[in-house]
């Protein structure tokens, strides 16, 4: 070949032509051809359908894109949607938060109804964070989660004892010794000297207060710690954001559960205490030893002394 361009070049050497090497035939058809092995444009399809839960209700803003391209839309409130694709032979993905994703090809159809499987690893790594759900691997140093596992290990009267001792960060303390008294809560410290500490308490979406809810129906407890919960509840969330999801009603058999507890406060020991009498001459005493005059005079001891008989 080399020798046969040397001989042509001889050949046109002080002459006006010129010699030009024309690209094969078969590259030139090869480079025409579409990916799909067709030569010619490719042919966009509209594709729509339903995409329902595993129990048949309809899943919204679920979505759905073209696999290789940016294309893509999301289901209405009915579980519909509506998309073009490049050709017969795309493939669709569907994806929706907690929620198996899945690849289903259009084969040269225009409709597509699926039904999406729950993804239960992906469930137990998710958390509300108040406008949403996040990842928790994504907002571990501001968020405490405590299950509804953690919550039966233990027999708990109020809300606020699942707090403690199980969400690093959160102090609940006692108000009083009394028994059946309220819990203090306190997330991010004492930030105000006159102003409360508590927490601002959200029941599914709705504010509330930890007595507003029993603690047997507790599904999940999510404590935000970090100052962006301000962003979201505005001054309220000043002292952090107890958001409390509540347990609610799942496909399958009928199940019932039942829980009894009883609970009794009592003294452990009853002291003997003196009465108005007793405490009357143990101070007329006091003072007659330090040589002052006794504060309570005899009539004085005597009503007392009626008093005494009376409530004895």
């Amino acid at each position: 070949m080399i020798k046969n361009y040397l001989i042509l070049a001889c050949f046109l050497a002080g002459t006006s032509l010129v010699h030009a090497h024309a690209r094969p035939k078969d590259v030139k058809e090869e480079s025409s051809k579409s990916p799909s092995g067709n030569s010619g444009s490719m042919v966009e399809v509209t594709v729509s359908g339903t995409v329902k839960a595993e129990d048949g209700s309809p899943l919204p803003a679920v979505n759905v894109i073209e696999k290789g391209t940016s294309s893509g839309t999301a289901t209405d409130a009915n579980g519909k949607y509506v998309i073009t694709v490049t050709d017969g032979n795309a493939t669709l993905i569907f994806s929706f938060i907690g929620y198996a994703t899945q690849q289903v090809p259009v084969k040269d159809r225009t409709t597509i109804d699926i039904s999406l499987q729950p993804d239960l690893a992906m469930l137990n790594e998710i958390v509300v964070i108040g406008y949403g759900t996040q990842l928790k691997k994504d907002v571990t140093g501001a968020i405490s989660t405590v299950k509804s596992d953690e919550i039966a290990k233990r027999p708990l009267v109020r809300l606020e004892q699942a707090l403690q001792g199980t969400a690093a960060g959160v102090v609940v303390t006692s108000q009083n010794g009394q028994p059946g008294q309220g819990l203090r809560v306190k997330i991010r410290g004492a930030n105000s000297i006159t102003g409360s500490t508590e927490p601002l308490y959200v029941i599914d979406g709705s504010i509330g207060s930890g007595s507003d809810v029993n603690v047997s129906d507790v599904e999940s407890i999510e404590v935000l710690k970090d100052a962006a919960s301000a962003a979201i509840y505005g001054s309220r969330g000043s002292n952090g954001v107890v958001l409390i999801t509540t347990k609610s009603g799942k496909s399958g058999k009928m199940k019932i559960n039942v829980e009894s507890w009883v609970q009794k406060a009592m003294m452990p020991k009853k002291l003997d205490l003196m009465n108005a009498y007793d405490f009357a001459r143990s101070v007329n005493n006091q003072f007659s030893s330090t040589g002052q005059t006794p504060p309570f005079s005899a009539s004085d001891l005597q009503s007392r002394h009626r008093l005494a008989e009376g409530t004895s």
